[in-house]
């Protein structure tokens, strides 16, 4: 088997347990709060503790992505682990979405050897099976050439759908306007959003009510894609297990996936989506 290294950033939402099962090595984004204290995304500060921290503030915490120069030495030291063989790739979140992929575009240009810097266009769940599947495809020998074109295909098969459970974040984040928060809370509505082609979130439907957005989330999984019994289903979620293992269990029942991957929401991303977010993805 060739020699390879994947590196992706914090938002994949991938279980520790796998990420470390995978030798995937995580390049974390920051989540910086009002009173100045910062903590690298997940392996500073966990979901729970996040969520928590954040209740404490008016503002929401600003988020950053890693510089070049991280980016440089840590692609430095897998070029040197592996001898100048093999490839190293990194997969990072939707460029429509942060400047991380960017920043990784800099840092492997400065690098002799052939870094393979990938825009997921996706982000969550969506990056960390992606990652999975590209782990597999090394894992078979695929080439660079091969690869990228399964990367393709990927995004092209590829759905996220999520809902929030209140729009208090969206709101402080200038995304939604307090007089639209107001009318939602009024009448119950819960939006749903999915991921466009282009690595963008896009605000889908409204429905009313929590439980209607669960069922929405099931019946939009359903009509989107197809042949489940080969496919991996990620759920992540913000402090909404309860949510999160019902959306599994129907899920299961009807769709019959392959597998179904369940994990909590890193703190970069809740910090837009806010508590109670509840994501789904293959």
């Amino acid at each position: 088997m060739r020699k390879f290294k994947i590196f992706t950033d914090s938002t994949l939402d991938l279980p520790e347990e796998i990420v470390k099962e995978e030798g995937i090595e995580i390049i974390p984004l920051s989540v910086n709060f009002p009173d100045g204290k910062s903590y690298f995304d997940r392996l500073e500060i966990s979901a729970k503790e996040f969520l928590a921290r954040m209740k404490e503030y008016v503002e929401l915490p600003k988020t950053s992505q890693p510089s070049p120069h991280h980016f440089l030495e840590a692609f430095k030291n897998a070029v040197h682990h592996l001898e100048n063989a093999g490839e190293v790739v990194f997969l990072g979140l939707s460029s429509r979405l942060s400047g991380t992929w960017q920043n990784a575009k800099i840092a492997a240009e400065m690098i002799s050897k052939k870094i393979t810097v990938i825009d997921s266009k996706t982000s969550s769940l969506g990056l960390g099976i992606l990652a999975l599947r590209v782990s597999e495809w090394l894992k078979e020998g695929c080439e660079r050439e091969e690869l990228l074109h399964r990367v393709e295909k990927f995004k092209e098969e590829h759905r996220l759908f999520f809902t929030v459970e209140t729009m208090e974040n969206l709101v402080k984040g200038g995304r939604v306007s307090r007089m639209k928060e107001l009318m939602a809370n009024f009448l119950n509505i819960k939006p749903i959003f999915h991921r466009t082609p282009e690595g963008e979130i896009g605000h889908l439907e409204n429905v009313r009510g929590r439980k209607k957005a669960i069922q929405r989330l099931i019946e939009l999984a359903e009509q989107h894609g197809k042949n489940f019994e080969e496919k991996i289903i990620g759920i992540t979620h913000a402090g909404a297990l309860e949510d999160a293992l019902l959306l599994k269990e129907k899920l299961l029942e009807r769709l019959k996936p392959k597998k179904i991957i369940l994990s909590e929401l890193s703190p970069v991303l809740a910090t837009h989506g806010g508590e109670g977010t509840l994501l789904v993805t293959y």
